[in-house]
């Protein structure tokens, strides 16, 4: 279908005061024409990609005269159905970032077949899209339900690391994507300081139904601070580790209908603490005492059969 856009405001600026003057220019894409239906409907002309109003004279003040516009557009609709942002805080700072993404076209709908003619560039069509990474992102990996992605194209810059994500196929007008991009970031300079944007930013004008940002600390983190109000504390649990000889604390941030202007920074600060290492030390050894005990186990139980049991099948030899 045709896809039309609405604007709704006013044919001239309202202010308290009286104006004595004024010509309102509405600026269209490039080869729209306008439908206006105003209340009154002022003389207004149709000019290349603009549509003006003459000069209005002697406005009272706090006038209103409701505008509503009607114009074609072939921009896609992309909107973030949902944002679920995993960070993990590593033992030495390092962070590792897991953003999922629902991707969904909210323009007009595809009706018919679906065919490679409608792929022109004046067609709606959401092809692909920039992600704003932080400066010092690596190891960048885009998936989704079926695997990795590979039309991935990355470029670094001194302030961000820019990666352009080619979708596996073209979202039209009611149609969805899944995807997720995972990258590690360095640790700071400043220790046990986190500082990362609140949002992903897919584009400059993009709108998320729904985000969940999540952040887990290194067990036995103590202090957890946020020291931004880009976003409000949810939820303040803990995750049990490995063995359950410790937990790792966890901060949960909830957010809807989010901009980008919403997109500040998370400061936090963190305590850690040397029980961290010995926590990894013990994990280790009682790694290699649990298969240690396992194959005296084997061997107490089967005796000479258990090497048999645990080693490799031999291959049968050919002529």
């Amino acid at each position: 279908d045709h896809q039309w856009l609405q604007f709704h405001g006013n044919t001239h600026f309202t202010s308290p005061y009286e104006t004595q003057s004024q010509t309102t220019t509405i600026t269209l894409p490039h080869g729209a024409l306008a439908v206006v239906e105003a209340e009154p409907s002022p003389d207004a002309r149709n000019e290349p990609a603009s549509l003006v109003y003459d000069v209005f004279h002697g406005l009272s003040g706090n006038k209103d005269s409701p505008l509503n516009l009607r114009f074609p557009s072939r921009t896609p609709l992309v909107t973030v159905a949902a944002l679920d942002r995993d960070i993990r805080v590593g033992l030495f700072g390092a962070l590792t970032v897991s953003d999922r993404l629902t991707l969904r076209h909210d323009g007009a709908q595809l009706t018919g077949p679906f065919s490679r003619l409608d792929m022109s560039p004046d067609a709606g069509v959401f092809q692909s899209f920039t992600a704003v990474l932080p400066a010092g992102a690596s190891q960048v990996a885009v998936t989704d339900s079926l695997g990795r992605l590979h039309h991935v194209e990355e470029e670094r810059m001194e302030t961000a690391h820019r990666v352009r994500v080619t979708p596996r196929y073209p979202l039209y007008g009611g149609w969805s994507a899944s995807l997720a991009i995972s990258y590690v970031l360095p640790a700071g300079k400043e220790g046990s300081t986190i500082r990362i944007p609140y949002l992903c930013q897919l584009h400059d004008n993009q709108v998320i139904d729904y985000a969940t940002v999540r952040l887990t600390f290194p067990p036995h983190a103590t202090n957890v601070t946020l020291h931004s109000m880009a976003a409000s504390l949810i939820e303040d649990s803990e995750e049990t580790g490995f063995l359950r000889i410790a937990s790792r604390p966890v901060l949960v941030f909830r957010g809807q209908n989010l901009t980008a202007a919403q997109n500040m920074e998370l400061h936090l600060t963190f305590i850690t603490s040397p029980l961290q290492f010995i926590e990894l030390l013990l994990q280790f050894l009682a790694s290699v005492i649990a298969s240690a005990a396992a194959g005296r186990v084997l061997y107490a139980i089967f005796g000479d059969e258990a090497a048999v049991l645990t080693a490799p099948a031999a291959r049968p030899k050919s002529d």
